[in-house]
């Protein structure tokens, strides 16, 4: 219910490290109605009009909770997080320690201290320079948050700020209102955040009584969503665009650019404009064609788009997240064990310094060189234990396994193709954190029974290798088309469909349903 500079520094204010610090805030533990230690946290933020009278400034307080709820509703969880992982609380660096902290015999709340020489830190840090954090990339973060979710015009912070308030309304007075949210009369709230579907005509009228919780979902179609809200430009839709005059302008400027003076500083500036003016369109473009989407329970269709499979492919390299993406959404208290579960693996996160720390199959136990093992090199390590082996040994970056001789191998090539739950619907070779996630394969081969397992099976470890053999399957197929065939396909996930009408349509379809951009 603040404005993000409450938090953060205004962009209007560069510079002056106004934003919340460690000085601003009380970190406590304190008993519950039932008795229970909880913790809690009281932040006095700033806010505007308020620069010369300190002692007005709103307050808020944060605490675990006393019932289950989806953990990633608990504020609590991710602070603890950071707080624990940054070393912040005197006396208290692990989980167990802190959810052991009672307050002191006598009273009902304590203060826990801050580390010293923490006090004028900044509680929410810059993730890329020093001081604190700014209001510019958080509310950019938030706009690419939103698009993520489905959000074609996400909410703005403005529109949290006025539905946090509108819940505030229906618990408290106006007087805790105007407190919270830092406002001096009711005239703010009256113009700026009420809404203007106020009352229920209908159930006063008829029923005298106000059915609110059915004025809420109506407030709710302000800002609307669609969770299959396209991410990109589809292949037919970006090969359009690519054709339009603006791009071809564009792009013969840039060519121009580039076979001039590379130290050319205004042609250097022109050139990143240039790049700048085309994603600007492609980003209009994409915004015009969402605008044509229609929700229907037939159009609701994940494969259309490839950036929805993103971390499905690759959450099993990092555990914390899979296991996060899972918990989160679990309802529990920070202290049930799926509560502390969750809290070790964001403080996992919040100290890691890799996204990635190892493959599984190629962990940097398979070397046995004396090669550092600080920076994980997966091309080493595959390569290393590989040239140890008595026998022919090649590594499934499918099922993450050695299979060791040529005969086995074949043999496991036949078992994932016999087995579509193993084929991956995706077939561009997938990089995430400097390790291989996912290896090319070739849509064309996977379904031609014509050729031995081992082949139709082969993986892609680099992209260069996976696009040169992927043309020239798409140039055998031209020319079967070309003399009299039908446009087809054999990915295992797609036999059995009926021709496509061109070769161009073919190629759309292998880019959006399974991943295989050519240019």
């Amino acid at each position: 219910s603040l404005r993000l500079w409450g938090y953060f520094e205004s962009t209007c204010r560069p510079g002056t490290e106004r934003g919340l610090h460690f000085r601003d805030i009380q970190f406590v533990v304190f008993y519950n109605e039932e008795e229970k230690p909880e913790l809690g946290f009281k932040l006095v933020r700033d806010a505007k009009g308020m620069t010369d009278i300190p002692n007005e400034r709103p307050q808020h307080v944060i605490y675990e909770g006393d019932s289950p709820g989806p953990l990633f509703q608990n504020g609590m969880l991710f602070h603890l997080a950071f707080l624990l992982a940054k070393n912040a609380l005197e006396g208290y660096e692990t989980i167990d320690k802190l959810f052991a902290k009672r307050p002191f015999s006598g009273d009902r709340i304590s203060i826990i201290p801050w580390r010293k020489g923490i006090e004028d830190e900044p509680f929410y840090p810059s993730a890329f320079s020093k001081g604190v954090e700014r209001a510019g990339p958080i509310s950019r973060r938030i706009r690419e948050l939103g698009i993520r979710a489905g959000y074609a015009e996400p909410p703005r912070t403005h529109d949290f700020r006025a539905g946090s308030l509108l819940r505030v309304s229906k618990h408290h007075t106006e007087a805790e209102r105007r407190k919270h949210a830092g406002q001096k009369d009711n005239g703010t709230y009256d113009k700026h955040y009420a809404s203007t579907l106020a009352a229920d005509g209908q159930g006063a009228y008829f029923t005298g009584r106000s059915r609110k919780s059915v004025l809420e979902l109506f407030q709710d179609l302000s800002i609307r969503r669609n969770p299959f809200m396209l991410q990109a430009l589809p292949a037919q839709s970006r090969a359009e665009f690519e054709d339009s005059e603006p791009i071809k302008e564009l792009q013969a400027e840039l060519r121009a650019i580039q076979r001039g003076d590379a130290n050319d500083d205004t042609a250097r500036k022109r050139k990143t404009e240039l790049y700048r003016m085309r994603r600007r369109l492609e980003t209009e473009a994409c915004r015009k064609l969402r605008e044509q989407q229609i929700l229907t329970p037939s159009e609701a269709n994940t494969e259309l788009c490839y950036h929805r499979s993103y971390f499905d492919r690759i959450r099993y390299l990092m555990p914390e997240r899979d296991r996060l993406a899972n918990t989160l959404f679990q309802p529990a208290q920070l202290r049930d064990s799926l509560g502390r579960s969750a809290l070790a693996d964001l403080i996992a996160l919040c100290t890691q310094t890799r996204e990635v720390q190892f493959r599984p199959g190629l962990e940097p136990d398979k070397c046995n060189c004396n090669k550092s093992q600080e920076d994980y090199d997966l091309k080493h390590v595959h390569n290393c234990y590989k040239e140890r082996q008595s026998v022919p040994t090649t590594f499934c970056f499918i099922c993450h396994q050695w299979i060791f001789g040529k005969t086995e191998w074949k043999a496991h090539c036949s078992a994932h193709l016999g087995d579509l739950d193993t084929i991956p619907k995706f077939c561009d070779p997938l990089t995430y954190g400097g390790v291989l996630a996912a290896p090319g394969l070739c849509p064309f081969c996977l379904g031609n029974e014509n050729m031995p397992p081992e082949v139709r099976f082969h993986q892609f470890i680099h992209i260069p290798a996976w696009k040169k053999h992927l043309s020239r399957c798409v140039q055998s197929r031209k020319i079967a088309v070309s003399s009299g065939s039908s446009a087809q396909y054999s990915h295992l996930h797609c036999q059995g469909r009926p021709p496509f009408a061109s070769l161009q349509k073919l190629l759309f379809h292998i880019e959006d349903a399974h991943g295989c951009q050519l240019s």
